[in-house]
């Protein structure tokens, strides 16, 4: 019967060990991270914009947020650029997010002074504005 016993002891499922629930837990966060970073989206000022970015055809387009914020997206090749190299590693895995912000007076304002800057651009090269 002993040996019975015995047996029986070793059929049964051993304890659980909650530490691997951490470990998943951490891994889970470290990969969270790693693939989606922190984007550190950098604030410019208009004369910035227009001069550095928009009038050099860097802009890809730009989102105005709660009629606040602008936020600008620059063209995947132009972020190859010397001028572009700190925003460039920010955002390299995440490409999809704005790379600088422009707070706004006004949505009017902005959209007149966007207009009368790309007056001698050619259609193709204006910039995308989405409201």
């Amino acid at each position: 019967m002993t040996k019975e016993k015995k047996e029986n002891k070793n059929k049964l499922p051993k304890a659980y060990n909650p530490n691997w629930l951490y470990l998943l837990f951490f891994a889970f966060i470290v990969f969270v991270f790693y693939i989606n970073p922190v984007v550190k989206t950098k604030e410019i000022s208009w004369l910035e914009f227009e001069q550095n970015m928009l009038s050099q055809n860097d802009v890809e387009k730009n989102v105005v947020v709660n009629k606040e914020t602008a936020e600008i997206y620059i063209k995947k090749e132009r972020l190859l650029l010397k001028k572009y190299e700190g925003v460039a590693k920010d955002t390299i895995l995440n490409a999809t997010s704005p790379q600088y912000y422009l707070k706004l007076g006004s949505i009017e304002s902005f959209e007149n002074k966007l207009e009368k800057a790309q007056d001698n651009f050619p259609p193709q090269e204006k910039v995308e504005n989405n409201l």
